[in-house]
C-alpha cells in the first residue's frame, strides 16, 4: 500500500498496481511478503497460509487475468472429493 496523506493530515492507503500477467503463486509470494504481515495477526496469518497451501496446487498456475468462477468450483468440487 501506498500511504498518502491528505489536506487534513489524515493518511490514505492506495493498493499498490499488480502486473495482471503474473501467477497467482506470484501474488501470493508478494502478499505473504510485502503485505499479510502488516495487516494480520500471527494466527490468522498461519491460517491463512494453510488455506493458500490447500488451493495454490490447483490454482497457482492461473495467471490473475485467467481466473474464472468455474476455476474456483473445481478446486471447490477437488476439496470436497478429499473430505469424503
Amino acid at each position: 500500500m501506498n500511504r498518502r496523506f491528505s489536506s487534513s493530515g489524515s493518511v490514505r492507503t492506495t493498493p499498490l498496481a499488480v502486473d495482471k500477467r503474473i501467477t497467482l503463486a506470484q501474488y501470493v509470494q508478494i502478499w505473504l511478503r510485502d503485505i499479510a504481515p502488516d495487516k494480520l495477526a500471527k494466527a490468522t496469518l498461519a491460517r491463512d497460509k494453510q488455506d493458500i497451501d490447500r488451493f495454490l496446487s490447483y490454482l497457482g498456475g492461473y495467471k490473475l487475468t485467467e481466473l474464472r468462477p468455474e476455476h474456483f468450483r473445481k478446486l471447490y468440487a477437488e476439496l470436497r472429493k478429499q473430505i469424503s
